[in-house]
């Protein structure tokens, strides 16, 4: 039979082993699911006019990119097959890679080059870490953002035409706001 003191070490060994394990535990979950490292965005968004004020932009989507816009279409424009090729022909402007002046254009012609517009949505989809849609009073709100830089996209038409933004962002702890209007839109018309 052992002796107390050291049922008692066993014990202490045993108590010690179990709370260092606990932390352990709890640590590990607080890095993977916790708010430690993420942020909140609130997003208001509205076109403020001469006449007539400020209209909220309703119902738009907006996303949070992993890269730049031009970057995206940079790399969606440096591949090539006979399609795209023969599409160059038909439509000048593309014989450079793609532009975010593209984005209007498709945007205001949703039916001028269909496969062209979907390779952009496509290589933008790759991209996308984030999806929020505004409120009819052009409010939106995305929780739970990991830390980092992103880049805020979004497109919509106004009044006088379209505006899109590509928004580079850095997301911090806890809350964070942006203002979007046609003053910080990339284009705005």
């Amino acid at each position: 039979m052992q002796d107390h003191p050291t049922i008692i070490k066993a014990m202490y060994k045993i108590t010690l082993i179990r709370k260092l394990l606990f932390i352990s535990l709890f640590f590990a979950l607080c890095l993977t699911s916790c708010s430690f490292f993420k942020g909140t965005l609130n997003i208001e968004a509205a076109i403020v006019y001469k006449v007539g004020g400020s209209q909220p932009l309703a119902r738009v989507k907006f996303y949070l990119l992993d890269q730049d816009l031009e970057q995206i279409f940079k790399e969606a424009g440096d591949t090539e097959d006979e399609r795209y090729n023969e599409n160059i022909k038909k439509w000048e402007k593309h014989k450079r890679p793609f532009k975010v002046d593209d984005l209007i254009t498709f945007q205001n012609n949703p039916y001028l080059f269909e496969e062209e517009q979907s390779r952009l949505k496509s290589a933008i989809a790759e991209h996308i870490k984030y999806t929020v849609e505004t409120d009819f009073q052009g409010k939106a709100q995305l929780s739970n953002i990991e830390t980092g830089i992103y880049y805020l996209y979004g497109i919509t038409d106004t009044r006088g035409g379209t505006a899109l933004w590509n928004l580079r962002l850095e997301i911090k702890n806890g809350s964070n706001s942006v203002m979007l209007d046609q003053n910080n839109a990339l284009e705005a018309f």
